[in-house]
């Protein structure tokens, strides 16, 4: 997929994809428990962690040590996407934006990981598409957006 400079949308289920060749990039954001395990703010995350127990003590652990940037988690072959601050907030295309950066120059990305990705921010909170969309064109071209809708 890499070198295609295409963004491709399809309406499917995202974890009929989802396996050891195709990552996952999951919308997330700063918010933890008191015992350490990540909010999800999002129903593809939410899904996520039940398919992937340990994932949400992951993330929080990151989040703990080292904030609300984009992680890539082996056992389950996925990125933390940032798309807003807290689990209760709504997107920010800034934090977006940073999270499109952040992604775009990690080892993990760049070694050419094809990337599965919902509309990040479109769903819980809604953002507009159209704003996500341009951003995400412009600094991963050659993900696969997977959409229910």
């Amino acid at each position: 997929m890499r070198g295609n400079k295409v963004m491709y949308v399809i309406k499917e289920d995202i974890f009929a994809f989802h396996n050891s060749a195709y990552a996952i990039g999951l919308p997330t954001n700063s918010s933890y428990r008191d015992d350490g395990t990540a909010i999800a703010s999002d129903e593809v995350t939410k899904e996520f962690g039940k398919r992937y127990p340990d994932f949400e003590q992951e993330l929080g652990d990151k989040l703990c040590l080292y904030g609300n940037d984009v992680f890539y988690f082996i056992n389950s072959n996925s990125f933390s996407f940032p798309d807003r601050n807290r689990w209760f907030d709504k997107p920010d295309l800034k934090i977006i934006e940073r999270s499109c950066v952040q992604l775009k120059n990690h080892p993990e990305y760049l070694c050419g990981r094809p990337l599965l990705m919902p509309k990040v921010g479109c769903y819980v909170g809604g953002a507009k598409w159209e704003d996500v969309e341009s951003l995400l064109e412009y600094y991963l071209p050659e993900i696969l957006i997977i959409t229910k809708e």
